[in-house]
């Protein structure tokens, strides 16, 4: 399992169905993290799940990966 943000894309939200979550959370291996965000969620998912979202729904979604950056030292 992976982790990756999903947004739904700015030309996208006026268009945007109400449930987009509970889609997303209907697709097999895909767990949502959290909604504070009502257009952008991280969630964790395999790949066959993120193949499947991007099938279903990549015409209204962004999906990336999730990096993570860390403190850097100052010199």
């Amino acid at each position: 399992m992976s982790s990756y943000v999903v947004a739904i894309k700015r030309e996208q939200r006026s268009a945007a169905p109400p449930d987009w979550l509970e889609r997303l959370e209907r697709i097999e291996g895909l767990e949502i993290l959290g909604r504070h965000n009502p257009y952008r969620v991280q969630v964790t998912a395999s790949d066959e799940a993120i193949r499947t979202a991007r099938h279903r729904m990549g015409d209204l979604l962004h999906i990336e990966p999730l990096i993570l950056h860390g403190p850097q030292s100052i010199r």
